[in-house]
């Protein structure tokens, strides 16, 4: 019989030592009291996270991340240990038994190795989940279809968030470092587990589609030929020219609409998950709206990728705009072929041969090589724009007083957070910069309640 209870979330045995260490570190470091009171204090806090609702402990953990950053490796690394204590280990050789409800259960702990840091221990596990869901899809396509398709687009989406979590793994000081053997042979496992299940789905649309190209890049081997469904296929060739936008500006020569379409919810599955085929057709709906300006970056899951598919079957391809990212969020060791290396990968995901807007997004501002870079930027020819993502005013003018021509700065601008209307605007009018701006929808919806 198909087991859930086999894969379950045991609670660590000293809970409120292990699992919450960031609650534990504010009540100790604002204790003023002593020992004694400090204990109290600690107490009284371990009722608040076994009280809290599950959504109201998530929202109170995430603001106290993003108030200090600080904490978050340690965060990380608690959950390891946790995971490292056994929470994992119920996944062993049930996986093939699971019902729904136990594959979803499983899904929560692959999730938090990945988010962890640990990739390649949560990646076999996804590779015999993935089996296990497509096999079980079939048995219950004349019960729960809908359920159990669903439960397949997210595991797809899953995959595609381990490989970049494996990307993000591969950094390195000089750049990006190759997977070792052991690794290399994890992640090729997964793929071989992936293209199995195509027999399972011979004749009916395969779910997995995403998932196997991404797997198949961070391989570097040739993507597979996977056609998404007939009807997808023939909306996007009988289309007729895309409408003209009603508000158009100038960018590096070519008009473009004043709205774009942001692709960062394709990073994660919990922004929903999707098939490549539905994506495709939406990309295809906003181009054939008028919105047919892309913004992406290179770690938005598999964004890139599947929107070089859609452009490479979408027949007005000259209309389309595609501005992506050369982000940097780790100490690093700029050189030419370095970013030579990074464009070269834009434009492969991307099935381009110049890209309209490469944005540079730089964490560490102590660190001035994001100056060479932006110039090793300038020089490639396949670049024909270049833009800066986050730069405050002072940075974006260390890099105009270098002589760097720059066309455009992505910034956060809402009636909540107006700082782009002082200082960063006067000095992208005096230069020619455009300002592209993400959060204004969103926080104004925020705003209303």
């Amino acid at each position: 019989m198909p087991q859930s209870e086999n894969i379950a979330l045991h609670p660590c045995p000293t809970a409120h030592l292990h699992c919450c260490p960031i609650f534990l570190f504010f009540t100790m470091a604002g204790s003023s009291n002593g020992p004694a009171n400090g204990a109290h204090v600690n107490m009284m806090t371990d009722t608040i996270i076994a009280n809290l609702p599950p959504e109201g402990l998530r929202a109170v953990m995430r603001l106290i991340l993003v108030s200090r950053p600080d904490v978050t490796p340690t965060f990380e690394a608690e959950t390891r240990k946790y995971l490292g204590q056994g929470a994992a280990t119920s996944l062993g050789a049930r996986i093939h038994n699971l019902d729904m409800d136990g594959l979803k259960k499983a899904q929560q702990l692959i999730r938090c190795m990945l988010g962890s840091g640990i990739p390649f221990e949560g990646i076999p596990w996804l590779g015999k989940v993935a089996v296990r869901a497509a096999n079980l899809a079939i048995e219950l396509r004349a019960v729960d279809s809908a359920g159990a398709f669903a439960l397949l687009a997210s595991i797809d989406g899953d995959v595609v968030q381990a490989m970049t979590a494996v990307q993000k793994a591969l950094f390195s000081q000089s750049g990006v470092r190759t997977m070792s053997i052991e690794e290399k042979d994890i992640v090729e496992q997964l793929f071989e587990a992936l293209n199995s299940c195509q027999e399972v789905f011979r004749g009916a649309e395969y779910p997995y589609r995403r998932s196997t190209i991404a797997t198949a890049s961070t391989l570097g081997v040739p993507q597979p030929h996977l056609q998404f469904n007939d009807t997808a296929s023939a909306n996007i060739k009988e289309i007729v020219p895309p409408a003209k936008p009603s508000e158009t500006f100038t960018l590096n020569g070519k008009q473009v609409p004043r709205i774009f379409s942001g692709l960062w919810q394709m990073s994660s599955p919990a922004w929903g998950p999707a098939t490549t085929s539905k994506i495709i057709e939406q990309f295809s709906v906003h181009a054939q709206n008028g919105f047919t300006a892309f913004d992406m970056a290179d770690h938005y899951g598999d964004a890139e990728i599947i929107f070089g598919q859609f452009r490479s079957y979408y027949p007005f391809k000259d209309a389309l705009f595609t501005a992506t990212k050369y982000c940097v969020f780790h100490p690093v060791t700029i050189s030419r072929d370095a970013v030579h290396s990074n464009v070269t990968e834009r434009c492969k995901r991307l099935q381009l041969d110049k890209l309209d807007l490469l944005q540079v997004h730089w964490q560490f501002y102590e660190n001035p090589q994001y100056l060479d870079a932006i110039e090793y930027i300038m020089e490639d020819d396949r670049v024909g724009a270049v833009g800066l993502c986050n730069f405050d005013t002072a940075h974006l003018e260390t890099v105009l007083n270098r002589g760097l021509r720059i066309y455009t700065n992505q910034v956060q601008f809402s009636l909540i957070d107006s700082r782009p209307t002082e200082q960063m605007g006067q000095v992208c009018e005096r230069h020619g910069i455009k300002l592209i701006t993400y959060g204004t929808l969103v926080r104004i919806a925020f705003l209303c309640g």
